[in-house]
């Protein structure tokens, strides 16, 4: 965007220079030929491609400004993208820490019911010999 707008005032600067001369140009051959019509009438010609050209110069400028205001608004689109992505990605990450801790305190779950399931065996056992001592 800075290189556009930098464009933009150069352009200006351009065509401002390019109208003075043209002006200067103008005036010296107006004053050459100032008993002649026809030097009258291609002054005035000049003059009009000129404006012509000033103005085709100028309408250039107004589009390079306005694609320079798309690009800016495109870039902030781009940045509040890519901050929606990072905060997914730490939502991500901390869901993924959750369901490490799940899975922990699953497997710690699981062992205690084994070691639950082995006394119950033991207990069961002990009371078949015993009943069978009976």
């Amino acid at each position: 965007a800075t290189g556009l707008a930098h464009m933009v005032t150069t352009m200006r600067q351009e065509l401002e220079e390019a109208r003075e001369a043209l002006a200067v140009e103008v005036a010296a051959r107006a004053t050459d030929r100032v008993s002649s019509v026809a030097a009258l009438s291609e002054a005035r010609e000049d003059a009009m491609d000129a404006r012509a050209a000033l103005d085709a110069s100028e309408a250039r400028a107004a589009k390079l400004e306005q694609n320079g205001a798309s690009l800016n608004m495109a870039q902030a689109q781009t940045a509040s993208a890519i901050a929606e992505m990072e905060a997914a990605h730490a939502e991500v990450s901390r869901l993924q820490g959750e369901l490490l801790l799940a899975q922990a305190e699953t497997k710690q779950v699981r062992e205690e019911m084994e070691e639950v399931q082995s006394l119950a065996d033991i207990a069961q056992a002990e009371a078949r010999e015993a009943k069978a001592a009976v």
